[in-house]
């Protein structure tokens, strides 16, 4: 994986791109990822929007794949700052 940050507009919003590489360096995919934060009062609601382009065939699971890996991303920092 390399990536690249696009945007950081504290503390509301983090924009990256990502782009997913094979064994060989070529490019599997490439995702534009924003982050958004809104201050509930105590809480904060995270929303996280994901645009990915497949550049291999192989990329297509990657991407199937994507929606379970960011819940359990979101789970797993939620149970760190419990």
């Amino acid at each position: 994986m390399r990536g690249v940050v696009r945007e950081v507009k504290a503390p509301e919003r983090f924009v990256f791109e990502a782009t997913a590489l094979d064994d060989k360096g070529g490019v599997l995919l490439v995702s534009l990822t924003t982050v958004t934060f809104k201050d509930l009062g105590g809480k904060t609601q995270v929303d996280i929007k994901a645009e990915a382009t497949p550049k291999q065939p192989l990329a297509d699971g990657m991407i199937g794949g994507m929606n379970q890996g960011w819940n359990e991303s979101l789970d797993k920092l939620d149970a760190l700052l419990q």
